[in-house]
């Protein structure tokens, strides 16, 4: 049993210690991908995990995610499709877009909508 005490505390340490560093990348909120690329290849998929547990509840595989990072060690934009939304990488910076956010726009009136937006907005 004192072995099983020692493994759940090296667990919760390094849980705190991702975390410890997910909050050095993401400042208020904001994910930073340069920051996240002097991370260690560990570190870095770590957060991008804890970032994702926390921005959306449908979460892409483990391979997913590794392929994604891989894209954003050189990329300057990435996308990566969700069961609701879109994981995008833009300027040095990493969000989740939510199909409802989408939907709530005043421009798209609850459909899809695609193209240039000035094309979009014209054909109100």
């Amino acid at each position: 049993m004192p072995m099983f005490d020692y493994c759940r505390k090296i667990c919760s340490f390094l849980d705190e210690l991702i975390e410890s560093e997910y909050q050095r990348i993401s400042l208020n909120g904001i994910f930073s991908i340069s920051l996240w690329r002097k991370c260690t290849p560990l570190f870095a998929s770590s957060a991008a995990l804890v970032f994702l547990r926390k921005q959306t509840e449908s979460l892409p595989s483990y391979h997913s995610i590794a392929d994604f990072a891989r894209v954003l060690e050189t990329a300057d934009q990435a996308q990566l499709n969700l069961s609701d939304g879109e994981l995008v990488a833009y300027r040095d910076k990493l969000f989740v877009c939510q199909e409802s956010e989408f939907q709530q726009l005043p421009w798209c009136n609850g459909r899809e909508v695609r193209g240039r937006l000035k094309d979009i907005l014209l054909e109100k």
